[in-house]
């Protein structure tokens, strides 16, 4: 999982327990590109997940109880601390900020919606058209006001929309109009909590984390 990173410009900034923190922004990614160039990292992650579950068995060299691997992913995109930080006995080139904390509980949230690969709103407008998305929901992290739009990445543009139209059922025919009766009114669901840890450029920061 870590090629598809490196293929993109990414930058590995550590390995925690099964999961993979990297980061894409100057000097080593143009701000035009880093959000395209993380969701591109992701999908072809996901694309290698498969393949690698057809090699377990023999990797392993077992043929039941073989574990069942998946990977989640979560990328945001916005400000953050950059540069060699830590104490004066060990330090690291790292990234820190809100936004790492964002894309960690991207990633966790995934969980709850049965997603694998989760944006935040200011990802999926820099990718562009590289991926497609949809909205999922709005979720308010603790410690802040106004709450986020998450959407799911759902593969390159324009693949996922023909291959969802290719096996698409045809629609039933029309039914005739009927009389609209008034009902109660719906209130709109107030934004999902995540727990946040309290908190310059601007990269893209993704977190993936697998088996699950």
């Amino acid at each position: 999982m870590s090629t598809p990173i490196r293929e993109q410009d990414g930058i590995i900034d550590k390995y925690v327990g099964d999961a993979i923190m990297a980061f894409w922004g100057p000097p080593f990614t143009t701000a035009e590109e880093q959000a395209r160039r993380a969701c591109l990292a992701g999908l072809d992650q996901l694309a290698r997940v498969q393949p690698f579950r057809d090699e377990l068995p023999e990797l392993m060299g077992i043929r039941r109880g073989v574990p069942d691997i998946d990977m989640r992913i979560g990328i945001a995109t916005g400000e953050v601390v950059v540069g060699t930080i830590g104490s004066d006995v060990i330090k690291s080139y790292t990234v820190m900020g809100d936004t790492v904390n964002f894309a960690s509980r991207l990633e966790g949230v995934s969980k709850v919606y049965g997603t694998r690969f989760l944006v935040d709103e200011t990802t999926m407008t820099q990718a562009g058209d590289a991926i497609d998305t949809r909205e999922i929901d709005a979720i308010l992290v603790v410690g802040k006001t106004e709450p986020h739009r998450i959407f799911e990445g759902s593969g390159a543009r324009g693949r996922s929309t023909r291959r969802a139209a290719r096996f698409a059922s045809p629609l039933p025919p029309a039914s005739p109009p009927t009389a609209a009766r008034p009902g109660p009114r719906r209130r709109r669901p107030s934004p999902r909590v995540w727990p946040s840890s309290p908190t310059t450029r601007r990269p893209t920061y993704s977190s993936s984390v697998w088996p699950t």
